[in-house]
């Protein structure tokens, strides 16, 4: 309960911070709370103070909508600019190559 209290605040606290920044790319991250390798790419935006769009795939409808975009619904799954990008590694190795970029 407490992470979860910490993890709202630093979300707010972002989106405060970053009202005034605009982005050059449009992020989207398909996850689902029980998969470890989803845990582990939520774990790193924590840590950063990173905030991104996120859809739960246990909703049918981000489900479908993620089928839609990338083909499958294998999750993690970032989605940039309207591409997919899957494998937590190949995610996270993204995310830390663009950190200071979203």
């Amino acid at each position: 309960m407490v992470k979860r209290y910490f993890y709202l605040l630093l979300c707010i606290m972002t989106l405060s911070l970053s009202s005034s920044y605009t982005s050059p790319y449009h992020l989207t991250l398909y996850s689902n709370p029980s998969c470890p390798y989803c845990q582990k790419v939520n774990q790193y935006l924590i840590k950063e103070a990173k905030t991104i769009p996120t859809k739960n795939v246990q909703n049918k409808k981000n489900r479908e909508e993620l089928l839609k975009i990338g083909g499958k619904s294998q999750v993690p799954c970032l989605i940039i600019n309207g591409k997919p990008l899957y494998e937590s590694s190949d995610i996270l190795k993204w995310l830390q190559t663009h950190k200071n970029e979203y």
